[in-house]
């Protein structure tokens, strides 16, 4: 099983649901757009093995405001809202011409313990991929009781929360690698996000043990 928490119009999700058609792969997306997005592409290609699971990933669930750039790529949209401050004085972000949002939706906010447990997944999860916009480490840990059952992943984080993009980031690189050990994980690739290497993709899996 794969998962792909944001996963916007389905590029990761609906490429390895393609290439391994009895493999099955969730993609969360908060976006109804990018959802109907998702679902033609699906269709449009008879790619069965993809379920579309239309909410926001937090590790408290409620009813939010999601803030939404439909401009350019739609990247940047995000429960958080962007810190002008940071992005005003960083070299690379004020650079950016796409660090607005253009409207707010009001979506739903779950976690990831909930989905799983609606869904009554007992399987491994051979791969998640997270791109929550600011909330990535919140998403993992919203897994809650299956994680044990996370084999592998991938998440953005910043090196220092004086870097990130939004409001009230509270995670940086230090503090993802530290829980990440705690739980039974280790990195193994740390790629740059972009140019200015303000955020990484850090790819981690689980600790294998012989006995």
């Amino acid at each position: 099983m794969i998962i792909d928490v944001g996963a916007n119009i389905g590029e990761f999700a609906l490429s390895i649901a393609k290439r391994n058609p009895f493999l099955s792969v969730i993609a969360i997306e908060p976006i109804p757009d990018l959802c109907n997005k998702i679902q033609d592409i699906a269709s449009s290609d008879n790619i069965q093995n993809v379920k579309i699971i239309q909410c926001a990933v937090d590790i408290i669930e409620r009813v939010d405001y999601l803030n939404v750039a439909s401009h350019h790529d739609w990247g940047v949209s995000s429960l958080l809202h962007f810190d002008q401050s940071k992005i005003k004085n960083d070299d690379y972000w004020k650079t950016r011409s796409d660090m607005y949002f253009d409207t707010t939706i009001e979506v739903q906010v779950r976690s990831l313990e909930s989905i799983l447990h609606e869904l009554a997944i007992e399987e491994q999860i051979d791969f998640i991929k997270i791109d929550a916009q600011g909330l990535d480490f919140n998403v993992l840990k919203s897994v809650g009781k299956y994680i044990h059952l996370i084999q592998a992943g991938m998440l953005e984080v910043s090196v220092s929360t004086t870097l990130g993009l939004y409001e009230n980031e509270t995670y940086d690189l230090r503090s993802v690698l530290n829980w990440l050990e705690d739980n039974g994980f280790t990195s193994y690739a740390l790629k740059p996000n972009d140019p200015a290497s303000n955020e990484f993709n850090l790819y981690f899996c689980k600790i294998i043990t012989l006995n």
